[in-house]
């Protein structure tokens, strides 16, 4: 595991160049010191302690530093990484679970860490700390949008596809630029009785958001025609079909069928054919 993609580092100012490891923690052992009670610097230092394999040493560091500063979240996340490197799994999960209940940890770095946890292997385990984590991340973090969509795919693996898609729908209530999860929602919306109303909130928010991607200009054209705005839906549909020009999207033959049909009932022909 990369501390960079986990604990989002940011540049300490220094660097190690020609693999002088030792200047390097010479370097970072200044800054600590002239930085006291920042973890950007302890966190930097750790990241080069650990892809050189000295593992003990960033533990060593990792510790001292909590024991100094015990509420900074950070620091406990690296904790949690390197005890659970080195095989300590129950240290490393209590202090996975006080930086998780930590309001000062960002929501982003809690989902990314949910995420990463979703992807191991199922034990009982695991999912009790899930549980644990969805919580603390409810609790705290209740309108993130990266926190509800990770749960939202918790649901989803586990079968609860309605527990999935109230998830998704809060999440883009927050971030509403998320393609995929819009396009999830939209098709995971179609089936026995679908409410064409609802649907349309995301369709309409999909032409919005992504003017540019003939999809949502379709599935808007389908909702729209779905419910009887059929001059409207002639409009979305034209436009997948011109976006979809030249691209490998495919619902282009859909569009044209369903269009002719509008077309059919609008008593208008757009085409100069009859598309039946």
């Amino acid at each position: 595991m990369e501390f960079a993609s986990l604990l989002r580092f940011r540049s300490s100012g220094f660097t190690l160049e020609k693999n002088d490891l030792p200047n390097a923690i010479r370097e970072g052992q200044t800054l600590i010191e002239t930085f006291p009670g920042n973890p950007t610097y302890v966190l930097n230092l750790v990241e080069i302690l650990y892809n050189n394999a000295r593992l003990d040493e960033a533990l060593t560091l990792v510790s001292a530093e909590i024991q100094k500063y015990p509420n900074q979240p950070e620091l406990q996340m690296a904790a949690y990484t390197l005890y659970k490197e080195s095989g300590e799994v129950a240290k490393a999960n209590n202090f996975l679970i006080s930086a998780i209940g930590s309001p000062d940890l960002d929501g982003e770095v809690k989902a990314k860490t949910y995420k990463s946890m979703l992807a191991e292997m199922q034990t009982s385990q695991r999912d009790g700390l899930l549980d644990q984590m969805e919580s603390l991340m409810l609790e705290l973090n209740a309108n993130d949008p990266m926190v509800l969509e990770v749960i939202g795919d918790r649901k989803k693996t586990t079968g609860d596809i309605p527990g999935a898609m109230d998830f998704y729908k809060k999440s883009l209530q927050n971030q509403p630029n998320n393609a995929p999860l819009l396009e999830q929602v939209i098709l995971n919306s179609f089936g026995d009785s679908p409410d064409f109303a609802e649907i349309e909130t995301y369709t309409i928010m999909g032409v919005d958001e992504f003017p540019e991607a003939p999809e949502f200009w379709f599935y808007d054209g389908v909702v729209k025609s779905a419910r009887k705005k059929d001059s409207i839906a002639v409009i979305s549909l034209e436009k997948a079909i011109e976006l979809n020009a030249g691209k490998k999207f495919t619902t282009g033959s859909g569009s044209f069928w369903i269009l002719g049909q509008l077309t059919l009932q609008l008593g208008r022909k757009r085409f100069g054919i009859c598309l039946l």
